[in-house]
């Protein structure tokens, strides 16, 4: 992974015909040498800027101050994406910032700490509206003008699923599984690295080997995890990109390990909640 992003003086970028939102990731932590991709604020943004919003994206990791202060002013809403933690003072930071420079503002609070802690987030009096889902909009894919900004920067990261429906204690991911369909993982890959260049990602599916998901009218369909990492294999090797993920353990034989460094997985992380089968049960 890179090193911590250093910022510059940066020129605004024009916003024509006014600006609705401005999406703003604040800093994860105070000394995170990870410079991922944001898309818990570019998912969200692509849902506004379907609905015929203008949206701008500001990362604190890249972005002056003073660009997001010329956005405040000009902007009707703004929205923020934490983890509990650090994350959190940083967003507080900066809605209490949008207030102060443009008390109409309206703002917005996403990400896993909406979700667990939503009464305690919306009792702030600088929150106006707080967003319990996980997630909004995964399925789209946010590569607008405005949002291709963020995808040239540091190291990239993607959804080839999204969604894990297990109900580990120490994981906040839990929801259905959605799995990207092939064709839309080999488009908007190819989008990608002809934009960056890249050749290396990290997916960021919560569980990326996992098996059943539904259709649009509930009904269950089984989909072969070996079949479908051969088929994500195939676009991979062809484009030249290698990539770290996240799957189940207990998937992994010696198959699907063999399948995966095939398919150029070069890491994989898996969620452990205890060795000891007392605690386990």
């Amino acid at each position: 992974m890179n090193a911590a992003p250093i910022k510059f003086q940066q020129k605004v970028p024009a916003i024509n015909n006014g600006l609705d939102v401005v999406m703003a990731y604040p800093l994860p932590t105070t000394d995170s040498p990870f410079s991922l991709t944001p898309l818990s604020v570019l998912y969200p943004g692509k849902m506004w800027e379907d609905d015929g919003k203008s949206v701008a994206y500001w990362d604190a990791r890249w972005d002056s101050q003073e660009m997001l202060d010329d956005w405040i002013k000009e902007a009707k809403e703004i929205g923020v994406s934490c983890f509990t933690g650090a994350q959190c003072s940083y967003a507080s930071d900066i809605l209490q910032r949008a207030k102060q420079l443009n008390p109409k503002i309206i703002t917005h609070v996403g990400g896993h700490h909406a979700q667990h802690c939503g009464d305690d987030v919306a009792k702030e009096p600088f929150v106006d509206h707080v967003w319990r889902e996980r997630s909004y909009h995964e399925h789209a894919f946010p590569f607008s003008p405005a949002a291709q900004r963020l995808w040239k920067r540091g190291d990239l990261q993607y959804m080839t699923s999204n969604g894990c429906p297990y109900g580990c204690t120490f994981c906040a991911l839990r929801s259905p599984w959605k799995p990207r369909p092939l064709e839309q993982i080999e488009r908007e890959l190819a989008e990608i690295c002809e934009l960056t260049g890249a050749t290396e990602f990290s997916f960021s599916d919560p569980n990326i080997g996992f098996d059943r998901t539904r259709d649009g009218l509930g009904t269950n369909i089984c989909i072969d995890r070996i079949e479908r990492m051969k088929g994500l294999g195939r676009i991979l090797r062809a484009i030249g990109i290698k990539w770290d993920g996240n799957v189940r353990s207990d998937y992994v034989d010696q198959e699907y390990a063999d399948l995966l460094e095939w398919a150029g997985c070069t890491s994989i992380e898996f969620g452990l909640e205890s060795g000891d089968e007392w605690f386990l049960h």
